[in-house]
């Protein structure tokens, strides 16, 4: 049998948001409280609203995205929002439908994938439409070089690569000894 305190010594830490009698446990437990995300106003110079219209059309156009997400898209690739992968390297960038194109182009006619997998292979990693080519075309050769089972079968290496489009983007190899840039490191891939 369980005995409990006055009310009055019971410390209930939902008390900031909730009275204790409208909690639904009865016990000094935690309760959640669902409070509603606010949601993040972007206030954009006329240069980067013409920009951020432009990539949304190309996304939307390009890719088949709806607008919802085509703007999620740009907002984690170009450094509008929460990142892990950016980390703050970059903030609030210009959208650029060059930027977006050369991207896509690269992922068409050098990484070889196809019309349908470009879509997913952007909803899972939005910041490939960002990434320096240089840093793409080096990961690649990094993949042929070290993993030699995906460097004699393309196919292989599409495949390995719409299931985990980071790796265009890792420039990390701890080895092991953590470097703390897990969404960066190549340990991920293998």
């Amino acid at each position: 049998m369980f005995a409990f305190a006055p009310a009055s010594t019971i410390r209930f830490p939902c008390a900031e948001r909730a009275a204790p009698s409208t909690c639904r446990r009865r016990s000094p437990i935690v309760c959640s409280v669902k409070e509603k995300k606010k949601k993040k106003v972007i206030e954009l110079t006329d240069e980067q609203a013409v920009g951020w219209e432009a990539v949304r059309a190309e996304l939307v156009n390009e890719l088949g995205f709806e607008t919802k997400t085509a703007d999620k898209v740009i907002t984690r690739a170009f450094g509008w929002g929460k990142s892990k992968y950016w980390r703050n390297a970059v903030q609030n960038e210009t959208p650029s439908v060059e930027v977006v194109q050369s991207r896509i182009t690269f992922l068409k006619d050098v990484v070889g994938f196809d019309d349908d997998i470009i879509p997913a292979t952007v909803k899972k990693f939005p910041e490939v439409v960002r990434l320096p080519i240089e840093r793409m075309e080096e990961n690649l050769q990094y993949i042929r070089d070290n993993f030699p089972v995906l460097a004699d079968r393309p196919e292989a290496l599409k495949a390995s690569l719409s299931e985990q489009p980071h790796a265009l983007g890792n420039d990390v190899d701890c080895g092991g000894d953590c470097a703390g840039e897990c969404k960066r490191c190549w340990v991920r891939f293998e």
